[in-house]
Parts: C-alpha cells; sequence; structure tokens
C-alpha cells in the first residue's frame, strides 16, 4: 500500500511548479531593487514584491518576497 503511494506522489510532484528557493528569491529581489535604481523606499514596497511576484511567475512564495523585501529595504 506504502509503495503505490509513494508513486502516486512522485507523479503528482511532476506537475506541481517548482518554487524557488530562498537564496533564489533574495537574488531576485535584489535584481529587481538594483532594475529601479538601487534606492527603493519603503513607500515602494509594494512595487519591489508586485514586480519580484511577475518576474518569478508563480514559482516565488509570497510571504518570502515580503519577508525578503522588508529585509532589504530596512538595510
Amino acid at each position: 500500500m506504502l509503495a503505490k503511494e509513494e508513486y502516486e506522489l512522485t507523479v503528482v510532484a511532476e506537475y506541481l511548479p517548482t518554487v524557488l528557493t530562498e537564496d533564489e528569491t533574495r537574488a531576485l529581489v535584489d535584481k529587481v531593487v538594483a532594475e529601479m535604481g538601487g534606492t527603493v523606499t519603503m513607500q515602494q514596497m509594494g512595487q519591489v514584491i508586485g514586480a519580484v511576484v511577475k518576474e518569478a511567475a508563480g514559482a516565488a512564495d509570497g510571504g518570502l518576497v515580503s519577508k525578503l523585501v522588508r529585509e532589504r529595504l530596512s538595510v
């Protein structure tokens, strides 16, 4: 029974979208901030998050993006 469930999990996993790692997401945040001129204010946080999510095309965790953008802008 367990073998069947493991097989089903591997089949389903093939169809799930890949998710960016924290390091990949951080690199994408840095890239977007750099493209926006490198100096981004907290008021532009929504714009940065939107741009990162759009560029990631569904492969980034929204909560992680928000966390990393907040960290990046508070530095």
